[in-house]
């Protein structure tokens, strides 16, 4: 999969300039992200990035034929701005170069990989009126899939590749966002755009939803694969299952890796291997997140380490909790995560929120005490 496109000169420019090949996406970039907005990326940018592939339970680069073990971090920067009138993401407070800068203070923390999440109805034209404006800004949905799109390609420049994940939705009536328990009917038309729009970049993932279902720090004995397996699955007649959401991302031609999350807000792998749709190219995604579901070495050995066996597992928001003051679930899955072959994301990079939860407490990429820590775990894992 290679992106090419044919830059001619303007009308006005009286030198032909032929045979100049930049980057491509799909039949037609125009169409998938809006009429007026132009995509420019440099000659063949994913060359440096990785091109994950799955391999029976193992991710391989296809540039090498190497297995390849994802260590990164989740961006947040496109979940909220966009739904509550501040931009179209914490890019905009960073100017025009912004989506390089933040990819260079990115890829200083020497990661692979870089998961973004992203909101429904800012990228697709729901009538829920997203992306907000200001007085000072009018914003469309042509917008931010430009910023994402812009913003992937910098990522790649600087030699990562990408997992997009559906995470939020604008509230209805308010200008909030909220994260439903399970995906509602209109995402699949918006994985069958955004599989259109990425479908010939070989550096980018997909993961289906964030955190299917509600969290659980399994209070009951009853698994919530017992009543939500079928949804998760199937979806119903206000709801889309993983089925249809993996047939919209590859009926729009997108053949990359796919991540399936778990129940319990993406705690619980329990019955993932027996509800899981069919698909060569399907990955496993899962948080530890601190006090949930499955946050211990005998859970991840009893429910995580099965799966791992079959398919590829990658943990995406590893962290120290909101407050940023438990990171022993974080050190605990790192070693865990290492000795099993197993990706790891940690969460989570909050550009300009300077939270403790963060791992960055500046745009320029410092770390906060948790950040500190993550690095190290970071650097562990790439040992």
């Amino acid at each position: 999969m290679r992106r090419w496109t044919l830059v001619a000169a303007a009308a006005l420019v009286l030198t032909l300039v032929a045979g100049v090949l930049v980057a491509w996406r799909g039949a037609s970039l125009a169409d998938a992200v809006g009429d007026g907005v132009a995509a420019a990326t440099g000659a063949d940018a994913t060359d440096l990035a990785p091109e994950p592939i799955v391999e029976g339970s193992t991710l391989v680069d296809a540039r090498t034929g190497e297995a390849w073990t994802p260590r990164g971090v989740t961006w947040t920067g496109f979940a909220t701005a966009c739904a509550q009138g501040w931009g179209y993401s914490t890019l905009d407070a960073l100017g025009e170069d912004g989506a390089a800068q933040e990819a260079a203070a990115l890829a200083a923390w020497d990661v692979d990989t870089v998961r973004l999440t992203l909101n429904l109805d800012c990228w697709s034209d729901t009538g829920r009126g997203a992306p907000v404006g200001d007085a000072f800004h009018a914003r469309d949905v042509a917008g931010y899939r430009a910023q994402v799109v812009a913003f992937v390609d910098a990522l790649h420049a600087e030699g990562l590749a990408v997992v997009l994940s559906l995470d939020t939705r604008k509230a209805q009536g308010s200008d909030e966002v909220e994260r439903p328990a399970f995906p509602g009917s209109a995402s699949i038309a918006f994985w069958s755009l955004v599989g259109r729009t990425f479908a010939d970049d070989p550096s980018v993932m997909f993961e289906l939803y964030a955190r299917p279902g509600e969290p659980s720090t399994r209070s009951t004995s009853t698994s919530p694969w017992v009543d939500e397996g079928a949804l998760w699955r199937d979806g119903d007649y206000s709801h889309a299952g993983a089925t249809a959401l993996l047939e919209a991302v590859r009926g729009a031609g997108a053949e990359q890796p796919v991540l399936l999350a778990g129940l319990s807000a993406g705690q619980d792998l329990g019955s993932w291997l027996a509800l899981a749709p069919a698909d060569g190219q399907l990955v496993a995604s899962f948080q530890p997140t601190p006090g949930g579901a499955c946050a211990t070495t005998s859970c991840w050995d009893r429910e995580v380490a099965p799966v791992a066996d079959v398919v590829p597992v990658v943990a995406t928001e590893v962290s120290a909790g909101e407050d940023g003051t438990d990171a022993d679930v974080a050190r605990a899955y790192a070693r865990w995560a290492r000795q099993h072959g197993t990706g790891l994301l940690l969460g989570w990079w909050r550009t300009g929120a300077a939270d403790d939860g963060s791992l960055v407490s500046d745009d320029a990429g410092s770390p906060t005490a948790w950040g500190t820590v993550a690095a190290g775990l970071l650097a562990s894992a790439r040992d």
